[in-house]
């Protein structure tokens, strides 16, 4: 089965570029279809990484990251969040909760394919 890669980004350019670096990797690209998917995730359906969009209103980025650290059976699932580089107060937030891979937006972009591999090569010991 191939790795799923939870996408909760809502820009759809964005998006469009995280499935395209999925599918070329190999990996499944599911977007988050709102905050109640995410909560209510089983263990069955639990990614092996999550990327974020730290600057999304729709999906209440701090409040996922602090659900996600207080759930023992959701901690171990890394995630890759990103932001606005004039956003430093939530850079600062996300980490507070324990994140440290937490990027300016472009060089989330610009380094796409090897944080993904990364991330689930030590996730799944694929790729």
């Amino acid at each position: 089965m191939k790795p799923n890669v939870l996408v909760a980004v809502t820009d759809l350019l964005l998006s469009s570029k995280i499935k395209e670096a999925c599918k070329h990797l190999e990996l499944v690209a599911s977007p988050l279809k709102k905050n109640e998917q995410f909560l209510t995730m089983s263990k069955n359906e639990k990614p092996d990484l999550i990327i974020l969009d730290l600057d999304s209103s729709i999906y209440k980025p701090l409040e996922i990251l602090k659900k996600l650290k207080e759930d023992k059976e959701f901690s171990d699932i890394p995630v890759i969040s990103f932001f606005a580089h004039t956003h430093l107060e939530i850079q600062k937030n996300a980490m507070e909760l324990g994140y440290n891979q937490i990027l300016p937006r472009s060089a989330f972009f610009n380094n796409l394919p090897e944080l993904l591999k990364t991330a689930i090569k030590k996730e799944t010991n694929k790729l």
